[in-house]
């Protein structure tokens, strides 16, 4: 039944959009430790150390033990929370609109004839 399908698909996109919103909530609460020591390719560096970052186009990056631990990605859990967000909400909206007006969104058919 295709009711039954968008109530699935609405309700894993809720449990999905939940787990990335919370996980954002939390790795902005944590932040981690500033003192830790900057790790590269999985490895924690020394002073010292040089990290040299190959891309998919050919291109190297070099960075230094000062520049990789001043290097933080900021933006990634207001990111993780603004999609989790969305995409929660969405589900939720889906869910409901399929739960209340299961036939909102189902199209006719256009070829419909008639006996005579």
């Amino acid at each position: 039944m295709v009711i039954n399908s968008w109530v699935r698909a609405a309700q894993v996109g809720l449990i999905i959009g939940l787990m990335v919103l919370i996980a954002g909530i939390w790795l902005l609460v944590n932040p981690g430790d500033p003192n830790a020591a900057p790790k590269c390719d999985g490895q924690p560096m020394i002073q010292g150390d040089t990290c040299i970052e190959h891309f998919g186009d050919g291109s190297t990056q070099r960075r230094d033990y000062a520049s990789m631990k001043g290097h933080r990605n900021a933006a990634v859990p207001p990111l993780m929370i603004l999609i989790g967000a969305c995409a929660a909400g969405g589900s939720a909206v889906v869910w409901r609109r399929k739960r209340v007006r299961p036939f909102e969104f189902q199209f006719a058919p256009f070829h419909i004839t008639e006996k005579k």
